[in-house]
């Protein structure tokens, strides 16, 4: 069965998007899918408190992601 999905951009760096080329490949998946499985845990871990998300007095910047 397929989920309900909404078709997004947003800006990731080129290390980023070749390790997501990567990993869907070895794995035999859309890119789509890998990064839709891996934001719904990272999400899951910031909600339950697990990752804290620090940012720096810039606009839209993320400084670090760390476990806690």
């Amino acid at each position: 069965t397929h989920k309900a999905t909404i078709q997004r951009t947003y800006r990731m760096t080129p290390a980023t998007i070749a390790a997501i080329d990567d990993l869907a490949a070895r794995l035999e998946l859309h890119q789509s899918a890998i990064v839709d499985a891996l934001l719904t845990r990272a999400l899951a871990a910031v909600s339950a408190g697990k990752w804290t998300i620090h940012r720096r007095p810039t606009v839209w910047e993320v400084a670090a992601i760390e476990e806690t």
